[in-house]
């Protein structure tokens, strides 16, 4: 499973950012892997349509659960339709969500990617 934490920098002592769709990276976490990934949100300085971009870039890292603030209801809707679950938590650090989550809380340790 992948688990994807809004941020606004690489790292998981890093605080969740509420606001999902101008966000400046998506810290993601692969349960099977173990392997941490820290990949810039491209629709971040976007007019318009930031939430919906950046949930279509989600679905195409095959994201399985997204831990952030507040998601639009466009975004929303392209999550639902892909089968990705939503869960709104920013009261911690990028590790605490992926702990709280289901994740191991990622590893400084494991690989390391930036894309």
């Amino acid at each position: 499973m992948k688990i994807a934490v809004t941020s606004d920098q690489d790292g998981l002592n890093q605080a969740v950012e509420e606001r999902f769709g101008r966000c400046a990276v998506f810290a993601i976490l692969d349960t099977d892997s173990g392997a941490m990934s820290y990949v810039p949100n491209r629709a971040r300085e976007d007019s318009s349509g930031a939430g919906v971009k950046a949930a279509q870039q989600l679905m195409d890292l095959g994201v399985d659960l997204l831990i952030t603030g507040k998601v639009g209801p466009g975004a929303l809707e392209i999550l639902k339709e892909g089968d990705v679950r939503v869960e709104s938590w920013v009261a911690g650090t990028v590790g605490e969500a992926l702990k709280r989550f289901g994740g191991k809380g990622g590893s400084e340790q494991a690989p390391l990617t930036r894309c």
